[in-house]
Order: structure tokens, then sequence, then C-alpha cells
């Protein structure tokens, strides 16, 4: 709104051609919950269009999840440095903490490998 100078109105009248943010159409699905009073309508109905509305808890319809089966597949995929921590980041937000775990990945290698570097080039200097 601010941005682009939108007064409460514009957004209000215009809500079915703007294009808002994943995050701002997540908050009006009810990813995030109910806000107090419920959504103003017909604001949600026009921001999330077409998508789905979750009415209640968000996490009231999740299965259980199984955190040790989750944590094996992380570290079969991005090695044993994967902690408790990063399995509840995972879990919570898969798209964020997955790009993460391959830089982490890579960079642990490139370090382990220069380590050796160094560890050889020492000993070359000392014989």
């Amino acid at each position: 709104m601010t941005q682009n100078s939108l007064s409460k109105t514009d957004v209000l009248e215009r809500a079915e051609q703007l294009d808002f943010p994943s995050s701002v159409v997540d908050f009006f699905q009810g990813y995030l919950g109910q806000p107090f009073g419920g959504f103003p309508e017909p604001l949600r109905t026009k921001v999330i269009r077409n998508k789905p509305r979750i009415d209640g808890r968000p996490g009231a319809g999740l299965q259980p999840l199984d955190f040790k089966k989750i944590k094996a597949e992380l570290r079969s995929k991005f090695g044993k440095h994967i902690t408790d921590a990063d399995v509840t980041s995972y879990v919570m937000y898969p798209k964020v903490r997955e790009p993460v775990s391959r830089v982490t990945r890579a960079s642990d290698r490139a370090v382990h490998r220069s380590s050796k570097n160094i560890k050889g080039s020492c000993r070359n200097m000392v014989t």
C-alpha cells in the first residue's frame, strides 16, 4: 500500500486486480491463524481469490511428524551435522532450510579440503 501510494479505499476497490505478496495471501487464507473478530469481508475473498481458506486453528488437521525419520532423511541428504534445531527449522520452513543446508554442506566440504591442504603444506615445510 505504502510503496504504491494506495489508500485503504484503493485497496478495497482494486483488491481483485492487485498482486498481493504471497505472505499477505497466506495470512488472509488463515495459515497464520485467525485475527480477533475474523477477517474483513469482502477483502478476504478478494485477496485470496480461488485459493483455499483455513477457518480455525491452522495445524488442527495436520498429521503427526516423525522427527527421527526426517532427521535421518536430512542427514542422508546433507550430512551428519544436521541437528534437532535444523530438523525443526526444516519442518517449519522447508523452502528456506533446504538451500541453507546445501550451502552449509558445500562449505563444510570446502573447509575440509582446505584443512587437508594446509596440513599437507605444513608437513612439507617441516621435512
